[in-house]
C-alpha cells in the first residue's frame, strides 16, 4: 500500500489543469477550464475542469473525478498504477511495497527489460566496424549516435542469453518483442545484423525499437510490435529532445533517419511519426508541446496521402500546420545532403497552410468543373471544417473553401451545421418551472440530496453550521447511515462525518485518496462538488437537509410499520396473542413519538 499521505503528495504535485492539459485542449471559462470530453463524442465542450477543486466533470455523460481517476481512464490503469504514474511525473519517489502485478508494473519490467537490450545494443555497435562504417557513411557523427542512442543488434540470439542471465522470464522477454519464441521452444533475437533505433518516450524510457538493415536487403526496416509499454499511434520518434525546441513549432518527418538527419542539420524540433500518417492521439501528443507544426513528407504519392491524414488530425486538435514540400530528393534526408540545411529552411519557411494543401489535393483528385464531383469534395472538407472548435477558424475555412471551390459561402455554411436545407424555426414551449425544494422524488434522492450538500459545505464558509446541523439532526431522528438504501451515499456521508468530527483538515482529499479505487464514488464526489450553492442562504440548506432527513425517516418508519402489521397478521393467524400484543406495542411507540414530534405519515 502507498501511505495516504504520500499519496496527497502526489497529488497537491500534479495539478489538474496541467496533467489533463497534455490529453485535451482546455479553454478557459470562467473560474473553470473546458474541453470536449474524452469519455464520449461530443461537438459542444460539455467538460469541466475545476483548479480550484482539483476536480473535473462532464455534463454530457456524467463522468468525473480528480486527477487520480482521468489517469486510470485515460490510461487504462488501476488507482495504484495511476499514483505511480503521476508520482513518476511529478519526480516524487515511492518506495516498492510489495506492489506486483497490473499493467503499469508490467510495463516497468517491459521497460527495465528495453533498458538492458539498448545498452546491450549500444556495447555491440562499438565492437563492429561495419556498423560503425555505415553510420559514418549515412553521415551520422558520434555526438548524433549518442544524443539519439543509437546501437547495433549483432547476428545471433546473445540478447536472449542476456536477459535471461539476468533474471527476466521468457514470457516478460517475449512480451517485450525483443525476442520471439522459436519452433524448437528456445527462444530468439528479434533485430539481428541491424542498426538499432531505440524509440523514447517523453520521459526518456526506452520504450520500441527501430531497426534497419545495414544493406539494401528486405526487409528494411523492422519495427518493435505493441506491447503493454509501447503504442505506435501514441509515440513520436525524437519527441523527447524535440519537445524542449518546440515553443515555435514542431517538424514531423515520416522516419528515423529523416528526423536524425534534420535534428542533425540544426532543426531540434523534429519527430517522426513512425509511420505514413500522423494519429490523433498523436495529434493530441503535439499539443502538449505546441501549436504550430510542420508536415515534412516523402514527396511520392503515399507521403501526400499521409500528409492529408495527418493533418487533418492536427487540424482536429487544433493545431497550425502547414505542408513542406521539396523537389529533386525523394526525402528530407536526401534534400538536406543535397542542397543544404539553409536552403532546406526556405523550404520549410514557405510550407502550405494544411487547409489549402487539403482544398487543393480535392481538387486535383477529380473533375471540379463536374457539379457531383464539387458537391462530393465540398461536403469533405466541410465535415472536416465542422471538426474545428474555434468558431473563428471555422469562418476562415469556409471563406477560403469557398474561394478554392468557386461556391457560395452560405452553401459551405449548411454543409458544416449539418442542415443543407432552411429548417422553419421551431419554438418551444417554455419549461415547467419546479417549485423549489427537491426536485426528484424517493428516499434513494433524498439520500443523495442530503450527501451533496454535506460535501458542498465544505465550499462554504458555514460548513460548520450546516456540517452540525445535518449530524445533529440525523442522530436525534434516529437515522443511522445503515439505515440508507444507497451503499455509495451511505458510505460517502459517513466517512465525510467522520473525517470532520476528526477535525481533518483537507476533507475533500482525504475522501478522494480513502475511495481512490472506487470509481463510482470519486465520479460521485466530483459531480457534488460541480454544484455552485455559494449563493443558498444558509437556512435555505438547513431547510432542504431537513427535508432530505424527514423523507428517509418517512420512508424507513413506513417500512417499519409495514413490517409490523404484517408480523401482526401472521401471529393473529398462529394465534399467537402474546406476539401479536409485543408488536401492537411497538407500532403503537412509533406512532407516539411521531406524535410527539409533530409529524405525521400521509
Amino acid at each position: 500500500m502507498i501511505p495516504p499521505e504520500k499519496i496527497e503528495d502526489i497529488k497537491s504535485a500534479s495539478d489538474i489543469v496541467e496533467v489533463l492539459s497534455e490529453y485535451l485542449e482546455l479553454k478557459k471559462s470562467g473560474s473553470n477550464f473546458k474541453a470536449r470530453c474524452p469519455f464520449h463524442g461530443e461537438k459542444t465542450a460539455s467538460f469541466m475542469v475545476s483548479p480550484d477543486k482539483q476536480i473535473y466533470h462532464c455534463f454530457g455523460c456524467g463522468a468525473g473525478g480528480n486527477v487520480f481517476t482521468f489517469i486510470q481512464k485515460q490510461e487504462n490503469l488501476n488507482f495504484v498504477e495511476a499514483v505511480r504514474l503521476l508520482a513518476r511525473r511529478s519526480g516524487i519517489q515511492i518506495e516498492e511495497q510489495q506492489y506486483t502485478g497490473g499493467k503499469f508494473d508490467e510495463r516497468e519490467k517491459i521497460i527495465a527489460i528495453n533498458k538492458a537490450a539498448l545498452d546491450y545494443f549500444r556495447e555491440n555497435l562499438e565492437k563492429n566496424p561495419a556498423a560503425k562504417e555505415y553510420i559514418k557513411a549515412r553521415g551520422i557523427s558520434q555526438e548524433t549516435v549518442d544524443e539519439f542512442m543509437l546501437g547495433y543488434a549483432p547476428p545471433g540470439s546473445g540478447l536472449f542469453g542476456l536477459l535471461k542471465s539476468k533474471g527476466y522470464s521468457e514470457e516478460l522477454i517475449y512480451k517485450a518483442w525483443i525476442c520471439k519464441k522459436g519452433d524448437t521452444g528456445g527462444g530468439y533475437d528479434v533485430f539481428r545484423n541491424r542498426i538499432i533505433f531505440p524509440i523514447l518516450n517523453v520521459y526518456n524510457d526506452p520504450v520500441a525499437f527501430g531497426a534497419r538493415v545495414l544493406d539494401d536487403s528486405l526487409p528494411k526496416y523492422i519495427n518493435s510490435a505493441e506491447t503493454p509499454a509501447y503504442s505506435k499511434g501514441k509515440n513520436l520518434y525524437n519527441l523527447n529532445n524535440a519537445r524542449k525546441h518546440a515553443a515555435g513549432s514542431v517538424n514531423i518527418t515520416e522516419g528515423y533517419m529523416d528526423a536524425i538527419a534534420m535534428y542533425t542539420a540544426g532543426f531540434k524540433n523534429t519527430a517522426a511519426s513512425l509511420g505514413t500518417a500522423l494519429t490523433p492521439d498523436q495529434a493530441r501528443l503535439l499539443k502538449r508541446y505546441t501549436q504550430k507544426a510542420y508536415l515534412i513528407y516523402d514527396m511520392d504519392e503515399a507521403g501526400k496521402a499521409g500528409a492529408v491524414r495527418g493533418g487533418d488530425n492536427l487540424f482536429e486538435a487544433g493545431i497550425d500546420a502547414g505542408v513542406v514540400s521539396f523537389e529533386g530528393a525523394k526525402d528530407p534526408d536526401e534534400f538536406i545532403k543535397k542542397f543544404g540545411a539553409e536552403e532546406f529552411k526556405k523550404r520549410i519557411d514557405s510550407a502550405v497552410p494544411f487547409f489549402d494543401f487539403r482544398v487543393q489535393r480535392l481538387i486535383e483528385a477529380g473533375d471540379i468543373k463536374n457539379p457531383y464531383y464539387k458537391e462530393t469534395a465540398a461536403r469533405e472538407i466541410a465535415s472536416l471544417i465542422a471538426k474545428a472548435d474555434s468558431p473563428v477558424i471555422r469562418r476562415e475555412c469556409v471563406k477560403r473553401a469557398s474561394l478554392l471551390f468557386d461556391i457560395p459561402e452560405g452553401i459551405i455554411d449548411r454543409y458544416v451545421s449539418g442542415k443543407e436545407k432552411q429548417e422553419p424555426e421551431i419554438i418551444k414551449a417554455p419549461e415547467e418551472k419546479k417549485p423549489a425544494g427537491m426536485k426528484e422524488k424517493g428516499r434513494e434522492s433524498a439520500e443523495r440530496l442530503l450527501t451533496v450538500y454535506a460535501l458542498c459545505a465544505f465550499e462554504r464558509d458555514d460548513r460548520d453550521v450546516l456540517l452540525r446541523h445535518l449530524t445533529n439532526k440525523r442522530e436525534l431522528l434516529g437515522i443511522a447511515h445503515d439505515d440508507f438504501l444507497n451503499a455509495l451515499y451511505s458510505a460517502v456521508l459517513k466517512k465525510t462525518e467522520e473525517l470532520y468530527a476528526l477535525g481533518e483538515k483537507n476533507v475533500m482529499s482525504r475522501l478522494q485518496i480513502d475511495f481512490g479505487q472506487d470509481n463510482d464514488a470519486i465520479a460521485f464526489i466530483s459531480e457534488a462538488l460541480s454544484r455552485d450553492t455559494a449563493k443558498s442562504a444558509t437556512e435555505d440548506i438547513k431547510n432542504m437537509m431537513d427535508d432530505c432527513l424527514a423523507r428517509i425517516l418517512g420512508d424507513k418508519v413506513t417500512v417499519k410499520l409495514a413490517e409490523l402489521q404484517a408480523k401482526i397478521k401472521q401471529a393473529e393467524l398462529e394465534k399467537d396473542f402474546d406476539r401479536v400484543t409485543q408488536y401492537i406495542k411497538e407500532k403503537q411507540e412509533i406512532q407516539n413519538i411521531l406524535s410527539q414530534r409533530g409529524e405525521h405519515l400521509e
